[in-house]
């Protein structure tokens, strides 16, 4: 159904385990419409564009990556919890007189869902993609890590990874079951910084580093760990080639990414897409 993919973003590699992205909105090269990544598309919750369009009646808010919209075709939802929910476009917006999305070169879309979302808090995302129909079988469930033994292990995995000159605090934990459910994987992502720089720069001095494990056996194994990463949405491996897609949002204080990824089980890939860039 998808063609091979191409290298769309360049990945900036730092010292040790720790990984950096740099992304940027508008550095993305030009992809085939086939591309896989090219599919995905941000899906925000309904009062996302907020102040800007008050009286917008929708299920859902999708995030097209220009001002011209990519298409108002059957958009397919992947949940949490492994559905896909079929949507449709049933009005498109550039708000450029909105001091909010001003200038950003994107525009909306707003969706009808034929079921449920299942949306969660006010900064809860999920992906869609443009296609007629996706099979479930190839999506997998992200849920938040509420074992505690298992955080508690994962915990002693990060603090020998963290200087002793900062100070961490459990930011978000997550667990995401690939397709088919034989494997797991847990994001972990801690809030670093060192003490003097909070009381003068505050929230400034405050950035949070993702760590990745493998759930095998019931233990944790550290696979890698990632500056900025903070989140993820969505596992799926939608051309079944063992590669999987993972939405994530990376980002610090005033800045920060939704992207589609690859990963192949033990680390992310040089692919990727990003959604919808923000700046303060």
């Amino acid at each position: 159904m998808f063609s091979t993919r191409v290298l769309l973003l360049i990945i900036i590699c730092g010292s040790g385990s720790l990984t950096e992205c740099s992304y940027s909105q508008t550095s993305p090269t030009t992809i085939p419409e086939t591309n896989l990544l090219n599919q995905f598309f941000l899906v925000r919750r309904p009062d996302f564009i907020g102040n800007c369009a008050p009286n917008a009646k929708a299920d859902a808010i999708i995030v097209f990556r220009s001002k011209t919209p990519d298409s108002t075709s059957t958009f397919q939802v992947l949940t949490r919890s492994g559905r896909v929910v079929a949507t449709s476009v049933s009005e498109t917006m550039v708000l450029d007189t909105c001091d909010d999305f001003d200038q950003q070169e994107i525009s909306f879309g707003l969706l009808r869902a034929n079921s449920s979302l299942g949306w969660t808090s006010e900064i809860d995302a999920l992906v869609g993609l443009r296609a007629a129909k996706i099979n479930p079988l190839r999506v997998g469930t992200v849920s938040l890590l509420s074992d505690e033994v298992l955080k508690s292990k994962c915990l002693a995995a990060i603090r020998p990874m963290i200087p002793d000159s900062e100070h961490f605090d459990l930011k978000t934990q997550f667990k995401f079951t690939a397709p088919g459910g034989k494997r797991q994987f847990l994001l972990v992502s801690v809030d670093r910084y060192v003490e003097k720089n909070l009381a003068l720069a505050g929230d400034k001095a405050i950035y949070p580093t993702g760590f990745v494990f493998s759930l095998e056996d019931g233990t944790p194994r550290l696979l890698f760990a990632e500056n900025y990463l903070s989140r993820i949405f969505s596992i799926s491996d939608l051309d079944n080639d063992g590669v999987y897609e993972v939405a994530v949002y990376s980002g610090d204080w005033g800045d920060g990414s939704y992207v589609v990824r690859l990963f192949d089980g033990t680390a992310f890939l040089k692919d990727c897409i990003v959604l919808y860039h923000w700046m303060d």
